[in-house]
């Protein structure tokens, strides 16, 4: 272990807080839950917080859910932490709340600020990580969440070290919400041109615009051998990619009718989302052949009907799109439209040269966009590693000065012991509590 302070002390997890493990009361029992009872955390409501406090859970548990499970009323301060599925979601708890069995849970002792085990476990992630252990899924065991080493400073230290992480991460926080809101306004730029260039164009049935009736793809099982068809992901920005292949099991033969050319306009069929339904991608250049599947439709475009790189653009306009949305209908949570769908689509055909205009500056917007993307991408990954460099120097001491007045975190951890021994475990039907591990044995 690295050398620390002085005035720090090396220990384990479960030597400064209480761990404690959740649990699920049988869900066939409606009873067991309540509209406005215990919040009742699951790692799932863990990945929609944003910030360090969770205040609620999606569901409540009654009194009688409560006291049917293993779940355990945890206070306010509590430290929650994500134990499988996945492991590393960490947070505090800023009201009494339960969890279910995918946490373990810090309750601090005394003299053990809430913030600073919130800290440190969002620090030390990969050691947790490497803690764990599991065939079907890693988890974090109770008697391993016990033994996390972390290192322990003065507790007047710890709120001073607190302090200076919120400091220079509220920075960091101000800046990457900046960040994200430029990704998104560059996004919808593209979008924003085409409306009010097209506001007042006239409006064209796309089957005007057709060189060849619409085909759907076929359906074609993955294989270690055979010719290749696209995936549905390859439909993104407009364009297809046509990388985004997998090996289906047929023949050159087979897949002819279903090649792909330059200028198609590939077309999704169906998906879970209603609003990424009947997205649309124009194949560019063709370097080598695929076919496209049965999740996609693909429209030949007649090109002296319309520019295909500008249908391609306007196809994903709020015009275009409230059309789509209107006309699919969704089975078994699946939105789908159809041939006859689309061909009734009406699009927003300008005169030729306006189409030629709007479809080279969106293809010069677009590249500029990328380029941005890059360059907030990079931001953002340096934000996190700016982020990891405080909380790794915070933890080495070395992000506050040490105040030789502070008492020392080794008298700290002496008081905890002694009023652990002295205090008797509680115990309760169905509610084990679990042992942890001490430092000094």
């Amino acid at each position: 272990m690295k050398e620390l302070p002085q005035g720090w002390v090396w220990t384990v997890t479960g030597e400064i807080a209480e761990v404690v493990g959740g649990g699920t009361p049988s869900t066939a029992d409606a009873t067991n839950f309540s509209v406005a009872g215990v919040p009742w955390l699951t790692p799932a409501d863990m990945a929609t917080q944003a910030g360090k406090l969770v205040f609620s859970g999606a569901r409540f548990l009654s009194d009688k859910g409560l006291g049917a499970s293993s779940a355990r009323l945890l206070p306010s301060g509590t430290v929650l932490y994500t134990s499988r599925a996945p492991i590393g979601y960490v947070g505090i708890a800023a009201n009494p709340l339960a969890t279910n069995q995918g946490f373990k849970s810090f309750i601090p002792a005394d003299g053990i600020l809430s913030d600073f085990l919130y800290y440190y476990l969002e620090h030390a992630h990969a050691l947790v990580v490497g803690l764990a252990s599991g065939t079907t899924f890693p988890e974090l065991s109770g008697r391993r969440a016990a033994a996390i080493p972390i290192p322990v400073a003065p507790t007047t230290e710890q709120r001073r070290i607190v302090a200076e992480i919120e400091q220079h991460l509220s920075r960091i926080d101000i800046s990457l919400a900046g960040l994200i809101q430029i990704r998104v306004k560059v996004a919808s730029y593209v979008a924003r041109m085409f409306e009010r260039a097209v506001s007042e164009a006239p409006h064209t049935e796309f089957r005007r615009l057709l060189a060849a009736p619409l085909a759907n793809g076929r359906s074609v099982p993955t294989a270690d051998s055979g010719f290749p068809v696209l995936r549905l992901t390859s439909i993104r920005n407009a364009r297809v990619d046509l990388a985004e292949c997998k090996t289906g099991a047929w023949d050159a033969r087979q897949a002819e009718p279903f090649l792909v050319t330059e200028g198609d306009l590939l077309i999704v069929r169906g998906n879970g989302s209603l609003h990424l339904v009947g997205r649309a991608g124009l194949v560019q250049q063709v370097s080598s052949p695929v076919a496209f599947p049965d999740t996609l439709i693909r429209a030949k475009l007649d090109k002296s009907a319309a520019l295909p790189a500008y249908v391609a653009r306007a196809w994903h306009s709020r015009i275009v799109r409230r059309q789509i949305e209107a006309a699919a209908r969704t089975s078994a949570g699946i939105y789908k439209i159809n041939q006859t769908d689309i061909e009734n689509l009406r699009i927003p055909l300008p005169p030729r040269p306006v189409q030629e205009h709007l479809a080279s500056s969106a293809d010069a917007v677009e590249s500029l966009a990328t380029q941005a993307h890059a360059a907030i991408e990079r931001s953002i990954n340096m934000s996190t590693r700016l982020r990891q460099a405080i909380l790794h120097k915070a933890f080495e001491g070395k992000l506050v000065p040490q105040d030789s007045n502070d008492e020392p975190a080794s008298v700290l951890l002496d008081r905890i012991r002694a009023t652990r021994a002295q205090t008797p475990v509680r115990r309760a039907p169905r509610k084990r509590l679990l042992s942890v591990p001490s430092l000094m044995d």
